[in-house]
């Protein structure tokens, strides 16, 4: 079988923690397809390593946060039994990129370089019917109004 386009593959044992399941999993292993661009603007496909949880929420975030799905590996590992799958393209997660870690400059990893941060934050806008705020070149109140207050 043939599992077409795009499949990024990682691993996560934080399954009830969104803060870890967002910033320790799925950050660090959109950070790794960010370096195959332009596959991180286009929907792709999550194949999950993680422990079966009917009552997460993960999985509904990482499935629009993909576009394609998700593919949970154990699923995947009782559907192989006698079959072989064959993935268009497969990108291998983050190599423990980020796993509780703190930059000198407190930026994620991938963040400055890659401008990471900014398109994980506008692919999860995006693909939850939110408009990205616009980006500031020079400084926080870039656009603003100085006149109104900030709530």
């Amino acid at each position: 079988m043939v599992i077409p386009g795009v499949t990024l593959f990682f691993t996560y044992p934080w399954i009830h923690n969104i803060g870890h399941s967002l910033f320790d999993a799925l950050y660090p292993a959109y950070a790794a397809l960010i370096r195959f661009p332009p596959r991180h603007l286009r929907p792709f496909r999550l194949l999950c390593a993680i422990d079966n949880c009917e009552g997460c929420s993960q999985g509904d975030i990482f499935n629009r946060f993909a576009g394609l799905g998700i593919i949970k590996h154990y699923i995947l590992n009782n559907m192989s039994i006698g079959s072989w799958f064959v993935f268009d393209e497969l990108v291998m997660g983050s190599g423990m990129m980020c796993q509780r870690c703190t930059q000198p400059n407190l930026q994620l990893p991938g963040g400055v370089e890659l401008d990471g941060s900014r398109l994980f934050r506008d692919r999860m806008y995006v693909q939850h019917g939110i408009i990205p705020p616009t980006r500031r070149r020079k400084h926080s109140a870039e656009g603003r109004n100085r006149q109104y207050v900030l709530r």
